[in-house]
This record gives structure tokens, C-alpha cells and sequence, in this order.
């Protein structure tokens, strides 16, 4: 998130919290620091993180302690913590900073003013929770600078981030699913990738900007390594001899629908809801991952591995299909095939010690086919595969058959025009981004209260996402 933003952040009402977390297993303790803002009703990702490591290894031991002043610049640099999980606001430039007005002054600070060196200390894997800190084709470019500070001896394994603005408000979704994929002996670097995959698309745990997900990580086995006393081999730790550090990350989705402001302000707006009946379906093979929230299940196979993947769209399609009939059980591709297919490849680049980047590899290709109705698509909802050289790693499916329910109310639906009017007077003079240049969008988005499907335009600002549904006005 752009420093400017930061004036949005005091006036949006949420509970704001800087918190200390910190976990003890040997010499192997986790450090998770968070200096955002966050409700109670969307968690504390980094304590999410932490218990859901607590929970899985029941030597560890923590100490939990809340503070509003404390956590300072030299807690970011340390390296005595075998995990880092970091949550705060970030820019391109390098600069970090706590989105509260009452944070010690020593938590802000840029990455280009002390040298940050990571390597030689007990620290192995790294969690940002923070706009642009992998970023690397702008400004100052920080990417460079983590991995930098992942050379040495004793070298930190794995960081995982965003290139762009993180997904502020599905943080602790994402740390949640994170540990699920964890715990099924994926690696560190797999199950952020694929933990940030699963939420993307879901709308009412604004989860878009999980797509900016960016991982960086060793070259050779220690991209596989695994957080010890999870499933899974850890592999030797990177030493001075390692010093190619891979670059993972989502391309550009093909087939996704860019809906411009023009398409959206012309759209017949839908004057009526949707009822759900979810579908049974399960997974015949991998490890199979239940989210008793929304009722998406997930499974994986495989590791995302570094090796180049070429198949064209149809191939990736049909591998996708086929797998579908074989290996689901409730949903089969005569049901999903007549729905228009999204292609994101995940690509892999090299950054080199002399800061340079090599070209861009595909080494995945994620296929989604969003579930809809009358063309606008269903919040969370589709059957999302994930393909690598070796076949499917990893896929997700939620699906409900849909039935409309009349809107009886006599006013007409909230069009494009009027919701941006809405948001506007809600941002006031604490907006900073003019929003015509924001993304919209609209989908059918679950109200748990009435459970049913609004339609409902959305509005992602930076790493916030606004919602006005389109029957009621009602905006979040």
C-alpha cells in the first residue's frame, strides 16, 4: 500500500491492534508481529499464524503479549527467530510502516536506509504480510534486497509475500489455509502459492490481491523445504554457495474478463437474488482439505516444481476436464465446460547475485471456471485446478446449483454510477485514488444472514476491497 494511503487507514474504524507473538521450540522460536490494522471478525493473521503452527507441533511453547507501542525497526531486522511473520503496510520504495496513530516512531522505516542482512542467524522462513515488499519492476525495487538478504551462510530459505497490495482483509483466511496446506506435508513455498490461489476469488473475504502473491526461495531442493515438525523433508539449509534465488509468481490471467467502467455504468443491473443449493462433492485422491466456513474443499497431490511447462490453452483445458471426471465425485466437466475458462500461468524467473532477473518460465498453469448466473460470476465459487509438468498438483471446488429469487422491493437497483457515489462519499477526503481508476467488478456475492446471493458491485482501493450490493444499497 502507497504511503498516501495511510490517510485512508485512520478514519476506517477498525479495531486497531500492534501485537507481539511469540513462539519457543529449542532454538527455534517465531517471531509474528502485527502493526495493521484488523476486526474481529476477519482475525489476527498473524496470530492465526502462529496458533495454527502451535497447533500442529505441540512441543512449542508461546508467550502472547499486546502491545500499542514496541515493535520497532531492529525487530524487522533481527535474525535470531527461526520464523518472521511481519504484517504492516509497505510501498514499492521500501518503506514499511504501522497503520496505527499511536505506533512507536522506530517502526517506520525504509529497507534503503540500514542494510538488511538475514543470513548467519537462526532465521529460515519469512512471512510478509505487506504491499510491494516483492516488488521488482518499480522504483527502488525490494525484491532485490530480500534476496540479498537470503545470501550467506546460514541463508534464509524461503520468502513469502506480494508484489503488488496484499490482500489486507482475507490475511488470517490466508494464514489459515496456508497451515491446512501445511499440514498435509506441502512445502513452505507450495502452500503459500496455492493457500493465496484458493482465496483469490472470493469476494466476501475480499480476497482479489491474494493473486499478487509473490514467494522467493533457493534454487535446488531447499525451494521444498517444510517448517520442521510439519510433514515433509526439510532439506539442507542454503549455505554461501547458494546464490540463485527463484522468483514465483502469478502472469496474467488469459480468458479473464476486464470489464471496464463503460461495460459495468451500461450493464443491466440483476433485480433479484439467488438461492443456493450447494453440491456433494468430494475428492476421490490427494489430501483433501475440508474449509467448514464456506464449504470449498481443496486437495493437493504434488509440489509446484521449477520445471518449464509448455502446453497451449486447449491442452491445459482438457488436462484439467479429464481430471475432473476421473478424480471428482459430484461435478463433472459437462457442468463446468459450459462456462468460460480463466488460464493463469505461474511463472518462475531467476534473480541473479548482480540484481538482474532472467526471463520469465512457465512452470504452472492454474485453470478456474467460475461458477455463474445469467454471465456475472458467483463469489468463491467454481472449480479451480492447478497443473504442472507432472499433471494436476492441486484443485478446488465449491459448486451450488442457483435459482432466482424476485427482489419485491419497489426500488429500482443501485446502478455502476450510483455505488461509485456511494463510495466516494464514504472515502471523503481520506480517498486518495481517484475511482475511475479503481478495478470494478460485479458478482453474486453470499449473505449469510438471509443466505442468499446479492448482486453486488465491487470496488478494489489499494489492498481494500468496497461492496455495495446492488438490491440494498447496504455498503462495506
Amino acid at each position: 500500500m502507497k504511503r498516501a494511503s495511510r490517510i485512508l487507514a485512520m478514519g476506517l474504524g477498525l479495531a486497531l491492534t500492534v501485537s507481539s507473538t511469540i513462539f519457543a521450540a529449542g532454538n527455534h522460536n517465531i517471531q509474528a508481529l502485527k502493526l495493521n490494522p484488523y476486526s474481529a471478525s476477519k482475525g489476527n493473521d498473524a496470530m492465526v499464524f502462529a496458533n495454527g503452527v502451535k497447533n500442529n507441533i505441540s512441543s512449542y511453547s508461546y508467550k502472547i503479549t499486546d502491545l500499542t507501542k514496541g515493535i520497532t525497526v531492529d525487530d524487522f531486522y533481527g535474525k535470531s527467530d527461526y520464523i518472521k511473520y511481519w504484517a504492516s503496510e509497505g510501498s514499492y520504495s521500501g518503506e514499511l510502516w504501522a497503520k496505527d496513530s499511536n505506533y512507536d516512531v522506530n517502526a517506520h522505516f525504509n529497507l534503503n536506509d540500514r542494510k538488511l542482512e538475514w543470513a548467519g542467524g537462526n532465521l529460515e522462513f519469512v512471512f510478509l504480510a505487506v504491499c510491494n515488499q516483492l516488488n521488482g519492476s518499480e522504483g527502488i525495487k525490494p525484491r532485490q534486497i530480500y534476496a540479498k538478504a537470503m545470501r550467506g551462510n546460514n541463508a534464509v530459505r524461503v520468502i513469502s509475500g506480494y508484489h503488488d497490495n496484499a490482500p489486507s482483509a482475507a490475511d488470517a483466511a490466508i494464514a489459515n489455509k496456508f497451515i491446512e496446506y501445511a499440514k498435509t506435508g506441502e512445502s513452505v513455498k507450495s502452500s503459500w502459492i496455492l493457500a493465496n490461489e484458493a482465496c483469490k476469488n472470493d469476494d466476501s473475504i475480499q480476497g482479489y490481491n491474494a493473486r499478487n502473491y509473490c514467494v522467493l526461495t533457493h534454487s535446488g531442493n531447499a525451494q521444498y523445504s517444510r517448517i520442521e515438525g510439519f510433514p515433509g523433508s526439510t532439506y539442507t539449509r542454503p549455505g554461501a554457495g547458494s546464490t540463485t534465488i527463484l522468483r514465483f509468481s502469478a502472469a496474467k490471467p488469459n480468458g479473464a474478463t476486464e470489464l471496464t467502467s463503460a461495460d459495468l455504468a451500461d450493464m443491466e443491473v440483476p433485480n433479484y437474488m439467488l438461492k443456493g443449493s450447494l453440491k456433494d462433492i468430494s475428492f476421490l485422491s490427494g489430501n483433501v482439505i475440508a474449509d467448514v466456513n464456506d464449504a470449498k474443499i481443496s486437495t493437493v497431490m504434488g509440489e509446484i516444481g521449477d520445471t518449464p511447462v509448455y502446453m497451449t490453452s486447449e491442452e491445459v483445458k482438457s488436462s484439467g476436464l479429464k481430471w475432473l471426471d476421473t478424480n471428482v465425485k459430484g461435478l463433472s466437466s459437462s457442468t463446468v465446460e459450459n462456462y468460460e475458462a480463466e488460464i493463469t500461468p505461474i511463472v518462475m524467473s531467476e534473480i541473479y547475485d548482480d540484481d538482474t532477473e532472467g526471463a520469465e518460465q512457465k512452470i504452472a498453469y492454474v485453470v478456474n471456471y467460475p461458477n455463474r448466473f445469467d454471465g456475472i460470476r458467483i463469489s468463491g465459487e467454481g472449480y479451480d485446478v492447478v497443473i504442472g509438468s507432472e499433471g494436476v498438483i492441486a484443485a478446488n471446488v465449491k459448486w451450488s446449483d442457483l435459482e432466482k429469487i424476485e427482489y419485491t422491493a419497489k426500488e429500482s437497483p443501485v446502478t455502476y454510477e450510483q455505488a461509485k457515489q456511494l463510495v466516494e462519499r464514504e472515502l471523503g477526503a481520506r480517498s486518495i485514488q481517484n475511482i475511475d481508476e479503481m478495478k470494478g467488478d460485479i458478482s453474486f456475492v453470499y449473505d449469510m444472514d438471509s443466505e442468499l446471493y446479492y448482486p453486488t458491485w465491487i470496488f478494489h482501493l489499494d489492498d481494500t476491497t468496497h461492496t455495495v450490493n446492488c438490491l440494498t444499497g447496504e455498503l462495506k
